[in-house]
């Protein structure tokens, strides 16, 4: 792939993905002018009149927040997006790439010299900024951990590759035969639910057959034709939430938080929701599909990355090395949106099968009262939705839910 070829196309989709998030931007703005109508603010009849039957300042002033939180999200992802296209462009072209390992080798020179086991110059200081990005990363992907365990966990990593380094340089995604694409999708598949399973064990193993107050009656009967009662599990947390997952071969739902402000309808309707999941067998074949995105989305991204450092020659493995892992926020944004698409198409047919299962629903009003109670995020951009969350926003659920039951 030649050299103005690969800046095109990198320029292509820098302008494609900055226009996305300009759009949004004024999608934002759009909606916080219409924020301040009295009435009347989506010119939709039904989320109108739950709106208008709440505190319509309380919904205001929880939306403009909203907006203020998406706006700084805009701009962390443009901020991030600009700053990795500048690293790629600084080392993709020839002199500034010479500059950078010239200056690195003047005032990091014993740091350089650290990285300088079996490899040139040029090389070693590949290497470090390859470290670099490697921390970066796990600063940024795991923010849930304190900086001395990401310290940790970034020397155990680094030295993990420089003890199999020549192995990873000649390790090449794109080569591997179909047959065990499937085989290395399959033990991702394997091992991710055998910790799922562990997960939900220990999670939950004191909140078995626990039945609250609140689900007697209509919910429960409901939730019992098609959860055995054992399987229901109640955790008394902050925050309400409902999900039905499965424990090896067994369906089980979750109940989260005190529903007691629910009316019996409005419960019953989520919990027919949750129903409206499947079994056991479409489950298991969701998260099978979820680990082909993965697998997937690794072998694109590791297929452009190849493509783009065919021109480097001797050199290609090491700057493919340094691109990789500078990249992965790209990685991450593709296997999101592929991953998230999938969540949320199965988030809608869930709330279309409530119709079919509780006809007498409220499904509408009970995802209004989760958002007022306990959600951040009323309306989002539904395609900008797709790259942040698994599910879509309450307002795109209603306005689906709705429109299929007058269907």
């Amino acid at each position: 792939m030649s050299k103005s070829f690969t800046t095109k196309i990198l320029l292509f989709l820098a302008l494609l993905y900055n226009s996305f998030l300009f759009y949004v931007f004024l999608d934002l703005k759009r909606y916080k002018t219409l924020l301040y109508k009295n009435r009347n603010i989506f010119g939709n009849k039904t989320v109108d009149e739950l709106i208008n039957s709440s505190h319509i300042e309380t919904f205001r002033k929880k939306e403009l927040q909203n907006i203020l939180n998406q706006n700084k999200t805009l701009l962390v992802d443009l901020i991030l997006f600009w700053t990795l296209m500048l690293i790629n462009l600084l080392f993709y072209n020839d002199h500034t790439r010479n500059i950078i390992v010239k200056q690195s080798k003047k005032y990091l020179k014993r740091i350089i010299d650290l990285c300088c086991v079996e490899n040139d110059e040029k090389s070693a200081v590949l290497i470090f900024y390859t470290n670099l990005m490697i921390l970066a990363n796990l600063l940024y992907f795991t923010p849930f951990l304190s900086f001395w365990k990401n310290v940790l966990l970034y020397f155990c990593y680094v030295n993990l590759l420089i003890l199999n380094q020549k192995y990873i340089y000649s390790f090449d995604i794109t080569k591997i035969r179909k047959r065990m694409y499937f085989l290395f999708t399959l033990t991702i598949f394997l091992v991710s639910e055998v910790f799922h399973t562990v997960t939900i064990h220990y999670v939950y193993k004191d909140k078995k057959g626990k039945i609250p107050a609140f689900l007697h009656g209509e919910p429960l009967e409901l939730a019992t034709k098609h959860f055995d009662i054992e399987n229901i599990y109640f955790n008394n947390q902050n925050g309400i939430n409902m999900c039905s997952s499965y424990k090896l071969f067994t369906n089980i739902l979750i109940v989260l938080g005190n529903w007691a402000s629910f009316t019996k309808k409005e419960i019953t309707s989520v919990v027919a929701h949750e129903i409206g999941h499947g079994g056991i067998v479409l489950k298991y074949f969701s998260s099978f599909v979820y680990c082909v995105i993965k697998v997937f989305s690794l072998y694109i991204y590791s297929l452009g990355i190849k493509l783009c450092s065919k021109r480097f020659g001797s050199k290609s493995k090491k700057i493919r090395f340094f691109f990789f892992y500078s990249n992965i926020y790209f990685l991450y944004l593709f296997c999101n949106l592929f991953t998230n698409i999938v969540k949320q198409s199965m988030e809608y047919f869930a709330d279309n099968q409530v119709s079919t299962i509780f006809p007498q629903n409220e499904l509408s009003k009970a995802l209004f009262k989760m958002y007022i109670l306990d959600d951040p995020i009323f309306y989002m951009q539904r395609f900008y939705s797709c790259f942040k969350k698994n599910h879509p926003s309450f307002y795109h659920r209603i306005l689906e839910h709705e429109k299929n039951r007058i269907l």
